[in-house]
């Protein structure tokens, strides 16, 4: 999956900002990877682990929600 962002990321972005946003992508999902456990954990002991997949999917979905409402503002 990480390869396949890259791809994207590279695709999508300038040459002159690909660095930056290559080191977006790599800061973001090493945050996620850390941080993942330490807030998931207690969903996981008190409910379990198809509502830890909830939780994760629909703050993914919460996130999307956000990052298109801001990009369509940022157009007009």
């Amino acid at each position: 999956m990480f390869p396949t962002l890259m791809l994207w990321v590279g695709d999508i972005s300038s040459p002159s900002h690909l660095g930056r946003f290559s080191s977006y992508l790599t800061t973001f999902g090493f945050l996620g990877q850390f941080f993942a456990p330490i807030f998931l954990d207690p969903v996981l002991k008190s409910l379990g682990i198809n509502e830890v997949f909830l939780v994760a999917s629909l703050a993914s979905m919460a996130g999307l929600v956000f990052s298109l409402l801001n990009l369509s503002r940022r157009k007009s």
